[in-house]
C-alpha cells in the first residue's frame, strides 16, 4: 500500500522580507518570529501598524544619527514621509538571530514619535517574554556572553523574579536616565 499527496503544502508561511532588510542576519531573526506568540511583532513588521506600511530594519552606528542616541541598543524612528525603520546598532551586527527577534520584540511597539514609561515597560517586558520563549526551545542561548544575551537574560530574570509580570522591569525603566523626560502615559499605553 502507498500513499500519494497532492498539493500538500507546509502550515508554515512563507515570508518575503525584502522590502524589509537586506541583511540576513534581520532575515533569519524575523524567521525565529515566525509561528511563535510572537507572531504579532512578526505582522506589525510586515505592515499590520499604524502606518500600515512594512516596517524596513537596517543595523547602522545609531550615534551618527544622534549623540542621543550614543547608549541605544535599537531605535523605530519614521521618515518625512512617515515610513518607519527600526534601526538597530552595527555593535549588534553579530548578535544572535534569537536575541535580535527580542529586541525587534520592543521595537515594534513604538509605532508614533510619543513614547512613555508605560511604552518603553511594555517593550522590556516584550523582550524577556520572546527570549524567555527563544530559550524555552534552545536553552544553550541563554549561555552566550554577548552584551544583547546579558540584557535579555536580565530581562528574563527580573520578569520571571517578579512573577511573570513586569513589576521590577518598570522599576527600571523608571531608574533609566534615557527616560527621565517622558511622560507615564502616551497613546496606546
Amino acid at each position: 500500500m502507498f500513499l500519494l499527496f497532492f498539493g500538500c503544502e507546509s502550515s508554515a508561511k512563507k515570508y518575503d522580507y525584502s522590502e524589509i532588510t537586506s541583511s540576513p542576519k534581520i532575515k533569519s531573526a524575523l524567521e525565529k518570529l515566525e509561528n511563535t506568540k510572537f507572531q504579532w511583532a512578526l505582522d506589525a513588521v510586515l505592515g499590520e501598524n499604524l502606518t500600515q506600511k512594512p516596517v524596513a530594519i537596517r543595523f547602522m552606528k545609531l550615534s551618527y544619527i544622534s549623540v542621543d542616541f550614543r547608549n541605544s541598543n535599537a531605535v523605530a524612528v519614521f521618515d518625512n514621509k512617515g515610513k518607519m525603520f527600526i534601526l538597530i546598532d552595527n555593535k549588534f551586527k553579530n548578535a544572535l538571530p534569537e536575541a535580535i527577534a527580542s529586541l525587534l520584540c520592543h521595537e515594534i511597539i513604538h509605532q508614533d514619535n510619543v513614547s512613555s514609561i508605560e511604552e518603553e515597560t511594555r517593550g522590556w517586558t516584550n523582550e524577556a517574554r520572546c527570549w524567555i520563549e527563544m530559550t524555552g526551545q534552545n536553552p544553550e542561548l541563554a549561555n552566550a556572553n554577548t552584551p544583547l544575551v546579558n540584557r535579555l537574560n536580565t530581562l528574563a530574570k527580573m520578569y520571571k523574579e517578579a512573577d511573570n509580570t513586569d513589576y521590577l522591569i518598570k522599576q527600571q525603566v523608571l531608574a533609566n536616565a534615557g527616560y527621565v523626560k517622558l511622560t507615564l502615559h502616551s497613546p496606546g499605553f
